[in-house]
């Protein structure tokens, strides 16, 4: 009789700190463990979605990599997958990537699997070439979308593995318990009771676009909008610096990186998303979710879950008229946003955390070379 046991699945992240695409830590505890056993790796860092794991029970293993003690710390990683009887690595951005599916070439572990998260560029130099060397003897790529995996080939045509498409999720459930538990009030950030309030959840990356926001909010000239940015980054100072310039700072409220994403949707009257590029969008499956009204950018990525005029509404990129146009739209006229609103809770529903599991779980089991049976 052949006995299927688990396997066990090594999950390598640079961090697990507050961003999109550290989402997939939500999945971690939802796998069937009769099918799948989860470890987790962090090389660089922790954070956040570390400590729920841990609360969870979940051992992280934090390896703290650097400059001078890498070479040594991908043995140790080897090591450790070894140690773990790791049947398959699954990896997530350019250096866990190269790092722990080099330590998992090293280890021997028979199936490897890199999670593309966003559309990719040929770094160059020696990481590209790291990267180069590591994609040719990947087994599978798991993207976040088609345009994603679109990008991957072409700028890596050398691999010849499985693509296994997996949209992002979250869990709907938690999501909307803590929004409909919020006990945040809209006067405590400033925001009048008359006030429209528009809410963006993105880092401070040239392609999120924030600078075409700030256009966008000078072209509408309307001080009873606030504009509520949610992130954090490199960029922000920038931002900042122009929102003054403008002398829009009464309109633009910078709150930094939260963990408490739901409940300050519940402030919210709109979504905007103003991004020139994007892989997937994770912020739009989150006021999906709670049905606070969408208006986004027709870029790839976003397309792939958005149905433009039923679900959100989509505008071209790099063009704050039409993103003026389009938040003055939503703020004149509250039936379309009930109807977008009724249409996104139900979208949600495909991207729940359950069902990502699910495709996840039959991606590993899809992997050749993966041990999975005990013969008695």
């Amino acid at each position: 009789m052949n006995i299927y046991k688990p396997l066990n699945v090594a999950m390598i992240f640079d961090d697990l700190m507050l961003g999109g695409w550290t989402t997939i830590a939500s999945a971690i505890p939802v796998f069937d463990r009769k099918k799948i056993n989860p470890s987790v790796f962090c090389l660089f860092g922790k954070g956040y979605y570390a400590d729920c794991l841990e609360k969870k029970g979940f051992e992280v293993h934090f390896l703290n990599i650097n400059k001078f003690n890498l070479p040594f710390k991908i043995l140790y990683l080897a090591w450790l997958l070894r140690k773990n009887n790791i049947d398959i690595v699954h990896t997530h951005l350019i250096l866990s990537h190269v790092i722990g599916q080099s330590a998992a070439v090293i280890a021997g572990v028979p199936a490897r699997i890199m999670h593309v998260h966003a559309a990719q560029k040929d770094t160059g130099g020696l990481l590209g070439l790291w990267s180069k060397w590591v994609i040719r003897r990947t087994g599978m790529i798991i993207p976040v979308s088609r345009a994603v995996e679109t990008s991957f080939r072409l700028t890596y045509p050398s691999f010849k593995g499985r693509s296994h498409l997996v949209y992002n999720g979250i869990d709907v459930c938690e999501f909307r318990r803590r929004f409909s538990m919020s006990g945040l009030k809209r006067s405590g950030l400033g925001i009048g009771p008359d006030d429209f309030c528009a809410v963006t959840v993105a880092n401070f990356k040239s392609e999120k676009g924030h600078g075409y926001l700030i256009d966008a909010a000078s072209i509408l000239n309307d001080g009873n909008i606030r504009f509520l940015l949610i992130g954090a980054g490199a960029g922000k100072e920038a931002v900042v610096e122009e929102v003054k310039k403008r002398g829009l700072e009464k309109q633009f409220v910078f709150l930094g990186g939260r963990e408490d994403v739901p409940e300050l949707l519940s402030l919210a009257d709109i979504m905007v998303l103003p991004s020139i590029e994007e892989g997937f969008g994770i912020c739009l499956l989150e006021a999906f979710a709670v049905g606070i009204p969408v208006l986004a950018t027709d870029v790839c990525g976003i397309t792939e879950i958005v149905e433009n005029g039923k679900d959100a509404l989509l505008v071209p990129p790099s063009n704050p008229q039409e993103l003026a146009e389009g938040i003055r739209k939503l703020k004149e006229n509250p039936s379309l946003c009930r109807v977008l609103s009724e249409n996104a809770k139900e979208k949600a529903m495909d991207f729940d955390i359950g069902k990502v599991v699910q495709y996840y779980t039959e991606a590993y089991y899809q992997m050749p070379g993966k041990r999975k049976e005990v013969h008695h």
